[in-house]
């Protein structure tokens, strides 16, 4: 028993440490631990963008033939990075009834993804810019 209770401690340790020195040990929802604090540049997340997502949802994420406004959602909060990240990875079967499915992107990393996410958040921020 005593060895059990001190394998616990010694396995939760790395995350209690994290936690007092405000770091982030895990990564929630579609990033990996890894990836949790490597930002994509700018300009590559813009071009992924316009390489996946412009010709449905407009080069500046404002809506367009094929998908919804991409700048009325939640990318600041935990969650709604989650609900997008997810979208991204695995698509979206019937989006509103009135759109065509969304295809899945798995083979985008988790910085990938971030970027992306990052990416929409700015456009809001910019007025669609």
């Amino acid at each position: 028993m005593r060895d059990i209770l001190f394998s616990v401690v010694m396995l939760s340790l790395p995350a209690a440490a994290a936690m007092i020195a405000g770091k982030t040990l895990f990564a929630v929802g579609a990033l990996e631990a890894n990836e949790a604090e490597v930002t994509l540049p700018k300009d590559r997340a813009a071009a992924l963008y316009a390489d996946n997502c412009a010709a449905c949802h407009g080069g500046a994420a404002g809506g367009g033939p094929g998908g919804p406004d991409l700048t009325a959602l939640d990318t600041h909060s935990p969650m709604g990075r989650d609900a997008i990240a997810t979208a991204i990875r695995t698509g979206v079967a019937e989006p509103d009834g009135m759109q065509p499915p969304m295809p899945a992107f798995p083979e985008l990393t988790g910085v990938e993804v971030r970027g992306l996410i990052e990416f929409i958040g700015s456009r809001r921020q910019e007025g669609r810019g």
